[in-house]
């Protein structure tokens, strides 16, 4: 795909598909307590879009080389158009979930569950995505800027994490696993990979697009991968661990 004006097109078909995965995620699969392979399958689907959004926020960070001269400002942009309605929302919600008790308001557990993005399940991903931010700023600050050193760690960092989750979801350590996937470190992989998308893209989009066909091919591997990762944690974690 060619790039019209400043628009990607292959990014717009990402955010598309991110958005239609937002839909499916909304329409509540995850319900259905017949768990056939077909609703695993659609519900799987929705897994696709905090990553794919991570992605596409860490390309536009980096693919403007001007977002490295005050990456302060950068953030303090970004974050005035996501922190007030949050929090405006986070409090109005947490008080009509609460409506029957207000006696019994309790402040600590308000700020616990604004920090944590637990007033309503989907807000997990504000407190994921200024994590991000915050992240990229401190990249640049240490002059980390190299995009295949920014990849590199930011896999090393995802591994890590990912074997103490899967020590978790396994029940061999105990980490509440719905706090873990607020953090960071379980999506930071998709973060560095627009990272180091957006800071070389020039010289990867043509190798990218010889390799379209395995590229596509990993990806069915990877969601076919996720259905079969569902039946094999859910069978040991009757909670279940995808987080809602």
């Amino acid at each position: 795909m060619q790039k019209v004006s400043n628009r990607f097109a292959e990014f717009d078909l990402i955010r598309a598909l991110a958005i239609v995965s937002v839909v499916i995620t909304h329409a509540g699969f995850f319900t259905f307590t017949d768990r056939r392979i077909l609703f695993v399958a659609i519900d799987t689907l929705q897994l696709f879009c905090v990553p794919a959004f991570l992605m596409l926020s860490g390309f536009f960070l980096t693919n403007k080389l001007e977002n490295q001269n005050n990456p302060a400002l950068v953030v303090k942009k970004r974050l005035s158009k996501i922190i007030p309605p949050y929090l405006f929302w986070s409090v109005a919600l947490y008080i009509l979930n609460n409506l029957g008790e207000l006696q019994k308001f309790d402040l600590l557990s308000l700020l616990r569950d604004i920090l944590t993005g637990s007033v309503m399940p989907p807000y997990y991903f504000i407190v994921v995505i200024v994590q991000c931010y915050g992240w990229w700023w401190l990249l640049v600050k240490l002059r980390v800027l190299e995009a295949r050193k920014v990849l590199v760690l930011g896999l090393t960092i995802q591994t890590i994490f990912t074997i103490f989750f899967y020590l978790s979801a396994f029940k061999y350590i105990s980490i509440p696993l719905p706090l873990m996937q607020r953090w960071i470190f379980s999506w930071i992989w998709p973060f560095s990979t627009g990272l180091f998308l957006g800071a070389s893209y020039d010289k990867i989009q043509p190798i990218l697009e010889r390799r379209k066909m395995p590229i596509l091919g990993a990806t069915i591997l990877f969601y076919l991968a996720s259905i079969g990762e569902y039946y094999l944690i859910s069978g040991v974690n009757s909670e279940g661990w995808f987080l809602r």
